[in-house]
């Protein structure tokens, strides 16, 4: 994957070195360029050094390609054969099918270093806040959908009875995932917290447990009010069984209008806080600081694209424990870099 290849090549060392750059092409030397228009990475800010690839299939050709499809471009016949590829084609058709609705058509693929047949697989619950057709929508609904889609089966009865649950609470559930390599994780749900000013992390808290959570209440308050403090938006990340939700949380952190480091100081305070607070190297905070930019490609005709982050993440632990990691990439452009 070329374009893959060039991102790597304009990336901070701190932040990818040799060796996650070397895993990482490995991966994509097994993909069709055709995958390429958007590259996402996955960055642990510790000192762990695995670094993991996403993908993002979105227009008629790439979803085509991702389903299998497509005449000209195939999948690679081992990775195609895997079950995880199989439900990740399944989705893409469906994606397909839909067409231009009210749903954002796109499917992300996430691709764990040390397991690529086992994609992780996300897409859209419900429409773009603001469309008319998100007031209202049956998210619940859709999620089933997927799911059923996925596992080219009924999900278990259970399990939806606590997805429409979430989905009747004050979140909006947003986005939908399942990871492939780990089943016992059920379903991950994006979920936005209610509109209009931030809710305390407090409430947050509060909010989770009457949905069954039973995680570490006060890390997840202290973490979620730094998130808000910092951020435009920030969604949490919620795993759930047919059990209920799974004690550890993860809080997306973003900026309006993909506001880059060098564009808004908030994203280095909160850098320089993750390092305060031992959860990001002095090092990869400096890396992600430096990150947005756009470069031309020759591949071999030039393609434009836009290096940057997309966004941070804090996961608490059950024991209060956290982590953080960065989400960050290349997206292709139609004119100049």
């Amino acid at each position: 994957m070329y374009a893959l290849d060039a991102l790597l090549e304009r990336l901070p060392p701190a932040l990818v070195d040799d060796p996650a750059g070397k895993r990482l092409r490995l991966v994509g030397d097994r993909l069709p360029d055709a995958l390429s228009h958007r590259i996402g990475l996955e960055a642990r800010l510790d000192d762990t050094p695995r670094v993991d690839l996403l993908l993002l299939a979105a227009d008629a050709r790439e979803l085509a390609v991702l389903a299998g499809t497509d005449p000209a471009v195939a999948i690679d016949p081992q990775l195609a054969a895997a079950r995880g590829w199989q439900a990740g084609a399944r989705l893409a058709r469906r994606a397909a099918r839909l067409g231009a609705g009210p749903l954002p058509p796109g499917v992300w693929v996430e691709l764990d270093t040390d397991s690529a047949a086992a994609p992780a697989l996300f897409t859209a619950a419900a429409p773009d806040p603001g469309q008319p057709a998100a007031a209202g929508w049956d998210a619940a609904a859709t999620v089933a959908e997927v799911l059923h889609e996925v596992a080219d089966r009924p999900p278990p009865a259970a399990l939806l009875e606590r997805v429409a649950a979430v989905a009747a609470s004050a979140l909006a559930v947003r986005q939908v995932g399942v990871f492939g390599g780990r089943p016992h994780a059920g379903v991950r749900l994006f979920c936005a917290t209610p509109a209009g000013p931030p809710p305390s992390g407090a409430a947050v808290a509060e909010l989770l447990g009457a949905l069954g959570w039973s995680g570490h209440a006060a890390a997840l308050a202290h973490w979620a009010d730094v998130a808000a403090a910092h951020a435009d938006t920030v969604h949490l990340g919620l795993d759930v069984t047919a059990d209920g939700p799974l004690p550890t949380v993860g809080l997306e952190i973003a900026m309006a209008d993909a506001a880059q480091p060098h564009q808004d100081p908030r994203w280095v305070r909160l850098l320089d806080r993750l390092v305060a607070d031992g959860l990001a190297t002095a090092a990869k905070a400096a890396a992600v600081a430096r990150l947005g930019r756009g470069y031309t490609v020759r591949l071999p005709h030039p393609r434009h694209f836009r290096q940057g982050l997309h966004h941070l993440k804090i996961s608490v632990a059950p024991s209060g424990a956290a982590g953080a990691k960065a989400y960050f990439g290349a997206y292709e452009t139609r004119g100049a870099a």
